[in-house]
């Protein structure tokens, strides 16, 4: 439950597959996730007010397998804004500072996701 733990956590790591995607303090990864996955999982959380638009990004494909044998980025089938280059499909990222003591794990956090021609 998010609401709970953005009531209760300081910190928060967001995993996907059993690899930390996201982490920050709480109140930074509930104002601005960097990374597709934490933005896809915060926008699927219901609004109380029906009357409040609520802008979904809902993730389309697969899940696929923890741990799976593709040497890249778990997350690139999913990714709603892959990477024009190599670089998710031929290593995972490694967690990344994308603001002060805010980290992610992509090559391209999600500030500049928003600004991408999708394809």
């Amino acid at each position: 439950n998010l609401a709970v733990v953005q009531r209760v956590a300081h910190r928060v790591a967001v995993m996907y597959q059993g690899r930390i995607v996201e982490m920050a303090a709480a109140s930074a990864i509930f104002a601005s996730p960097a990374h597709p996955y934490t933005r896809a999982m915060l926008d699927a959380v219901p609004v109380s007010d029906p009357r409040e638009r609520k802008e979904r990004n809902l993730l389309a494909g697969d899940p696929g397998i923890a741990g799976g044998t593709e040497p890249g980025c778990a997350f690139y089938p999913r990714c709603p804004h892959p990477a024009k280059d190599l670089a998710c499909t031929s290593a995972p990222p490694a967690l990344s500072e994308v603001a002060r003591d805010h980290r992610a794990a992509c090559v391209k956090p999600y500030e500049t996701h928003t600004n991408m021609e999708t394809s």
